[in-house]
């Protein structure tokens, strides 16, 4: 495994910079490659944005930060668990 990745099921993922974004608080993560991964207060302190983005976690501040960075131009990946994102949402309000 590259030292700058991390394997998610059967899928190896590699970038310079992986994000978790699991909710109000981070939760420590243990699977290979976490020790990659920030948290979103060091997100906010990166210097430069990366092309290539992946948040783990669907909760509110993975959505924010997803948005912010595919409109400044970044490839975003998503992992969540649920079947959808925000799943403490109204359903109304996240579904297409």
């Amino acid at each position: 495994m590259a030292p700058n990745g991390l394997q998610v099921a059967d899928e190896h993922l590699v970038s310079r910079h992986i994000l978790i974004a699991t909710g109000a608080r981070p939760v420590p993560l243990s699977f290979p490659g976490a020790e990659h991964l920030i948290a979103n207060e060091e997100f906010m302190e990166l210097d430069d944005l990366p092309n290539r983005i992946v948040l783990v976690g669907g909760g509110y501040i993975a959505s924010e930060f997803s948005h912010i960075a595919a409109r400044a131009g970044a490839k975003v990946t998503v992992l969540q668990r649920s079947s959808r994102v925000l799943p403490n949402f109204d359903p109304d309000l996240v579904d297409g």
